[in-house]
This record gives structure tokens, sequence and C-alpha cells, in this order.
């Protein structure tokens, strides 16, 4: 399994010369439950769980080795 995020400009179009441009995404979490289908009400309340319990960070996926 993978998970990407994609930032698209849209506006503005490429800077020109050596000029820079800056750019925010925020994601406050990404769930996933293994072996497990929830639908989005189920979801946002896992999160809404962890949110209460002050959680910035939950990580349960292993690490693989390759």
């Amino acid at each position: 399994m993978s998970i990407t995020f994609n930032l698209w400009f849209i506006d503005g179009g490429f800077p020109s010369g050596d000029s820079q441009r800056a750019s925010l995404q925020d994601v406050d979490w990404v769930l996933h439950v293994k072996d497990q289908v929830l639908d989005a009400a189920q979801a946002d309340a896992r999160v809404a769980e962890f949110r209460e319990k002050g959680l910035l960070r939950f990580d349960t996926v292993p690490l693989v080795k390759e």
C-alpha cells in the first residue's frame, strides 16, 4: 500500500528567474486500519478519539526492511 500526497500549482504558473515559490500543505491526520473497511463516519470517529486524547501522531505501520 502506498499513500501519496500531491500538491498542484494552479494559480501563478512557474516563478521567473531564480525566484522561489512557497507552498503549504496541511494534513492533520491520515488513518489506515489494517484488514478493515471503515466508512467516512467511522474514520472520522476514530480520528476524533485521537484528537480528544491530544495525539498528534500514532504510527502502527511496521517498518519494512529491504
